[in-house]
């Protein structure tokens, strides 16, 4: 048993387009939301990335003097 298809005149292929154009022109603006969005999150984690290396470098410097404070500590106060 085949299916009968209606038949598609001029006013509903026409109709069917620009449905269909449409719909191509809402995911387009919805992808290019997307880049967009993405091209965001990659320069915050850039930036996140660089401060957690500066906080780093900071505490390493933050030990260092800690330590120091230690040993002058030790050497003048026991």
């Amino acid at each position: 048993m085949t299916s009968r298809r209606l038949p598609q005149t001029p006013s509903i292929l026409k109709n069917e387009n620009a449905a269909l154009k449409n719909r191509v022109g809402c995911l387009n603006d919805a992808l290019e939301e997307s880049y967009s969005e993405a091209n965001k999150m990659r320069q915050i984690i850039k930036k996140l990335k660089l401060e957690k290396e500066s906080l780093k470098r900071e505490l390493l410097e933050v030990k260092e003097i800690l330590e120091l404070r230690e040993e002058f500590i030790e050497e003048h106060c026991a």
